[in-house]
């Protein structure tokens, strides 16, 4: 009876069935690509000329070299570093968690950009801190 129901329907070559099913899978594999990154979070968005802010970048992959910190040394003085790992498992599927927390101060008053730091082949958003 089921058959029936369905006889009107033209079946699908199984050609075009096989490419339709390989489009899902990349979309499929580009999504969950996209999911991994880096980001980069100041703990306050001010601070007073002298005082310090945290900067955490967090990453989902280990990255043999660490990011690049150079674009910092125009505003900020890092004084000190913290490297954090953290795996979890939920339904199955691994997560890993990389994060690296500096601890700068401002070199100057006024309103400061971290500009994007380049983590492997990844790159942060850049940031605004107001000191």
């Amino acid at each position: 009876m089921l058959t029936k129901q369905f006889a009107n329907f033209p079946r699908l070559p199984a050609r075009l069935l096989r490419a339709a099913t390989a489009a899902c899978l990349l979309l499929f594999v580009a999504a969950e690509a996209s999911g991994e990154g880096v980001e980069a979070r100041l703990e306050s968005s001010s601070v007073r000329l002298g005082e310090t802010v945290r900067l955490v970048i967090e990453s989902d992959t280990r990255q043999s070299a660490g990011p690049d910190l150079g674009v910092l040394d125009r505003d900020f003085d890092i004084l000190g570093r913290q490297r954090h790992s953290s795996m979890s498992v939920i339904n199955g599927q691994r997560r890993e968690r990389h994060s690296l927390v500096l601890t700068l101060t401002p070199r100057r008053a006024g309103l400061l950009e971290i500009p994007p730091i380049a983590v492997g082949d990844a790159v942060t958003d850049p940031l605004q801190l107001a000191v």
